[in-house]
């Protein structure tokens, strides 16, 4: 146990000399509705279609062969959010991942440096994502690989830009109440028309704890979600979840992200940056129990910041 835990903490620890200063913001939005409840602290946990996103070692570990998770999300801004995930699963040939993250904006409004009206325009973001997971028992492993586009069009002209991110994503059960898991991220180019963004490496390990609590029935649990974020140049972050169930139908949840422990320069306090960047999340989820036809979820997050409510909510279906 010992020696995988050490493993993994090397492998979390080799990405601090990745290169890059800022981040794709799909990658900050987080995927799926019970994931967003959880504090996006899901990295240990990557049980369900959205693992593609958030660990793919975690698409070797679901329980079936075939996952889809369709999710709409509701901003604080106007929006026409949408993720698909689809995973197939088989022991012997290991797990298969497509997914698709778009996020569209319309009608921001465009103004001169005098502060005329220059009318509206639109901007999208979306990630489209491929992988593969096998289970070499007892470490699972993950490989997905992401083509990002992003775009707008103000009325000084178009821009668009396109890269690709790779990611690679260990799982493993320490015991049977605990699990852990990993991801890295190297830092790649985000090109655009006569530009180019250079997006920083980033590592992510996830803790999940879980325990019978016999609440309403033998099989009510807890579980308990860590996640350390570390992308490079910028401060360590953890984020955190909780999630009850009850009778294996009803889930209650809720979680931190973005508790920083670091500033990374004197001239801003820790206190102050949790106070800018800390957000609480809540959450809940239903599902139908497993038949001929499989096993329905039906999940809702809402992610809470300064500037409002950013509201996923996720249909998934397993067999």
């Amino acid at each position: 146990m010992v020696k995988r835990m050490i493993l993994i903490l090397a492998v979390f620890l080799a990405t601090s000399a990745f290169a890059g200063e800022s981040e794709f913001p799909l990658f900050k939005l987080g995927a799926g509705g019970r994931a967003i409840s959880l504090g996006g602290a899901f990295t240990g946990a990557a049980d369900d279609a959205t693992s593609l996103f958030w660990n793919p070692a975690g698409m070797s570990q679901m329980k079936g062969n075939l996952a889809l998770a369709f999710t709409n999300r509701i901003h604080f801004q106007s929006s026409n959010f949408l993720e698909v995930f689809a995973i197939y699963s088989d022991i012997k040939y290991g797990a298969f991942g497509l997914g698709i993250i778009s996020d569209q904006t319309s009608d921001i409004l465009a103004y001169d440096g005098s502060f005329n009206y220059l009318g509206s325009f639109g901007a999208y973001q979306r990630a489209i994502m491929i992988g593969y997971a096998y289970n070499l028992a007892p470490v699972n492993i993950g490989l997905s690989i992401t083509s990002t586009q992003a775009g707008l069009d103000p009325p000084g002209g178009k821009v668009s830009g396109s890269g690709l991110a790779v990611t690679l994503g260990l799982m493993t059960r320490l015991s049977g109440h605990f699990k852990i898991g990993s991801i890295i991220r190297p830092g790649y180019s985000q090109k655009y028309d006569n530009s180019k963004d250079e997006i920083p490496g980033s590592a992510r390990l996830g803790l999940e704890s879980a325990f019978r609590t016999g609440l309403t029935s033998p099989n009510d649990s807890l579980r308990i979600l860590l996640d350390l974020d570390q992308t490079n140049k910028l401060p360590l972050k953890l984020n955190a979840g909780l999630e009850l169930t009850f009778l294996k139908v009803l889930a209650i949840r809720g979680g931190l992200n973005s508790f920083y422990f670091e500033s990374r320069t004197g001239r801003i306090k820790v206190s102050d940056l949790n106070s800018a960047n800390r957000k609480f999340t809540f959450g809940a989820g239903i599902r139908v129990p497993t038949s001929n036809a499989g096993a329905f979820t039906l999940d809702a997050g809402v992610l809470n910041t300064r500037l409002g409510n950013s509201t996923a909510i996720s249909i998934g279906w397993t067999k």
